[in-house]
């Protein structure tokens, strides 16, 4: 369900991106074609995730605060986006989390 939701999401964005927009990315060769990286980018919209989501070159996974996460439906969709819920704080669920992401070679985005 997961990719689904992801490579779904990932289509829809690039359509809207290309009839709306001009998106124009630079150091996408900074990503590791394999191994884990870590993305830290200003949040100044919330259509950053799925612009990050469209410019990189692989799938990458996104710590999101935890009250997007309040309703079962909006948490069903972000989990299969890729997010998991942080609070503020010490949140030692999340850093579990991220840890565990970064073992399995997968890329994840903060937004500090």
């Amino acid at each position: 369900m997961d990719g689904v939701v992801y490579g779904i999401s990932n289509v829809l964005m690039k359509a809207a991106l290309k009839i709306f927009g001009e998106l124009h990315v630079e150091g996408k060769e900074n990503i590791p074609e394999n191994g884990p990286f870590i993305v830290v980018s200003n949040h100044l919209s919330n259509l950053d995730p799925a612009i990050l989501m469209t410019s990189l070159p692989r799938r990458v996974y996104f710590l999101a605060k935890k009250r997007l996460f309040a309703y079962p439906i909006a948490s069903s969709f972000f989990r299969a986006y890729g997010a998991f819920p942080v609070g503020t704080g010490r949140d030692l669920p999340a850093l579990h989390w991220a840890k565990k992401t970064l073992s399995e070679n997968k890329g994840m985005v903060i937004f500090p």
